[in-house]
């Protein structure tokens, strides 16, 4: 953060942003309030977080995407969660990994038996989930041909 004498000088400085300074791009703003008390920084947080509705439902669809997935998930406690909060029955679940190092990529997708239990579990979609709000949507089905 740099101070100036007047606004006027601060001014001038930020019209400045973009010039090229020992080859490289000066950027330079006005500064910005920002929270810094405990509850600021989860208002800030949480006020990131829209949940989005979910699209139209493909026929044929028994699928949900699931996002913003905490690292820690597992089979049972995704069950569980769709069971307990949602009263729908999972089928199975896949999980996405990094191709190379195998990690977990915080997003999966969840099968589901019926339409009943599909929207059941889709009226989750922003939940809390082991302290974060999933993110869904519907998965359209491949094309098998």
């Amino acid at each position: 953060m740099v101070e100036f004498e007047s606004a006027e000088a601060a001014r001038r400085a930020v019209a400045a942003a973009g010039r090229s300074v020992h080859n490289r791009e000066t950027k330079i703003r006005h500064w910005e309030q920002r929270g810094n008390t405990g509850e600021e920084k989860k208002a800030a947080k949480s006020a990131k977080f829209d949940v989005k509705p979910l699209g139209p439902k493909p026929p044929g669809c028994f699928t949900l995407f699931m996002g913003n997935l905490n690292f820690g998930i597992d089979d049972d406690t995704m069950r569980a969660f769709f069971k307990d909060e949602g009263g729908a029955e999972m089928v199975t679940v896949r999980w996405l990994t990094h191709k190379e190092s195998g990690e977990f990529r915080g997003v999966g997708f969840a099968d589901f038996a019926d339409d009943e239990n599909l929207d059941k579990a889709a009226e989750l979609n922003g939940k809390p989930c082991m302290g974060r709000p999933i993110r869904m949507d519907w998965q359209a089905p491949k094309n098998k041909y």
